[in-house]
């Protein structure tokens, strides 16, 4: 994609200077010489027949670069959905395969019959509600758990050695 944008520039610049040049080779026409006559020297001819020929140069790189993206496009789209497919995929396997531990552990926790406190409720509540919308997020919240009460032990143990 990046080769054809270049092709593209690179004839850009080449028309844009065949054009300058035109416009100087007409610029300089004897103005006497007749201005219902539009005689056109060789030179002249060239540089007309050059820039034509560097437009339609012009007109398929660009075409091409417009094919490529959408080529591309088209890629990075089929590798979303077969990303999104895959790890469908691997979580239907994992609950194949490990769902039977995470019943035992669940069924361990029943068996015992302990009713929660309130702070376990709350906490089993806002870790339901947690895995429904964003599984990311239960790590971050546990980690933001977990440091506050490292530093809720450390403020309380400091101001039992301070009243001491």
């Amino acid at each position: 994609m990046r080769e054809a944008l270049v092709v593209a520039n690179t004839k850009k610049t080449e028309i844009d200077d065949v054009k300058e040049t035109l416009a100087r080779k007409q610029a300089d026409k004897d103005p006497e010489s007749g201005a219902d006559e539009e005689l056109i020297d060789d030179e002249e001819f060239r540089l007309i027949k050059t820039l034509k020929d560097a437009k339609n140069a012009y007109k398929d790189a660009f075409e091409k670069r417009q094919r490529i993206k959408a080529e591309v496009d088209r890629i990075e789209d089929k590798m979303s959905t077969v990303k999104s497919k895959l790890v469908s995929a691997f979580e239907d396997w994992y609950d194949n395969k490990y769902n039977h531990l995470q019943r035992m552990n669940e069924g361990q926790h029943d068996d015992v019959n302990e009713p929660y406190d309130a702070e376990e409720s709350f906490q089993r509540i806002g870790r339901d509600r947690l895995q429904t919308q964003e599984q990311d997020a239960i790590t971050y919240f546990q980690a933001i758990k977990s440091a506050g009460r490292g530093t809720r032990r450390l403020t309380s143990t400091s101001i039992t050695r301070t009243r001491r």
